[in-house]
């Protein structure tokens, strides 16, 4: 991958020390939400390589991803901009599209998302080594796992090597969301 992002990003790129490994059992999703809200203190030219390591059926809960979402304004320059590790935005309670919760996520109901911002949401089947690549104001999540198995999948994330990056995500030991403040 460092390859093809050096020519994507046409400069030297380094990746996240931090790799995300996803298993999503059956009966699970992944809400709404976009990465800038969890990686947002380095450079905005990040991206996410999504890679599924097992084939992946529309039953297996496959990421979605909102249609040009990374080019919504009250995305962009609201929801994003938002640190879940600040402010208590961890803990605080939110309430959208008629729905209670916490954390990082836009909403917890895809549907309405859809409706807010009248776009498709996109998704397809995948085999392992597929690369689904978005940026970090892409609005996105999965589909429920109706299947009888564990989707299993690595994000990982790129950046221009000499581009301030998010101190959470990188070192021997990333910090993570657990110490950050």
């Amino acid at each position: 991958m460092p390859l093809f992002y050096d020519g994507f990003l046409d400069a030297r790129t380094r990746a996240f020390d931090y790799l995300w490994l996803r298993l999503m059992a059956p009966g699970q999703a992944t809400a709404p939400h976009c990465d800038n809200v969890y990686m947002g203190r380095g450079t905005t030219e990040l991206f996410t390589s999504w890679i599924p390591l097992t084939p992946v059926t529309l039953a297996d809960g496959p990421l979605m991803v909102l249609e040009h979402s990374h080019a919504i304004e009250s995305i962009r320059n609201g929801y994003a901009r938002m640190d879940i590790d600040r402010n208590g935005n961890w803990r605080r309670l939110k309430f959208r599209h008629g729905r209670i919760f916490r954390g990082g996520d836009y909403s917890r109901n895809p549907r309405r998302v859809q409706q807010e911002f009248r776009r498709r949401w996109l998704t397809a089947e995948f085999e392992p080594g597929d690369v689904l690549i978005f940026s970090p104001f892409t609005m996105h999540g999965a589909l429920d796992n109706h299947s009888r198995r564990f989707r299993i999948s690595v994000d990982a994330r790129y950046q221009r090597a000499g581009d301030p990056i998010d101190e959470r995500w990188i070192g021997a030991h990333p910090i993570a969301h657990s110490q950050a403040v």
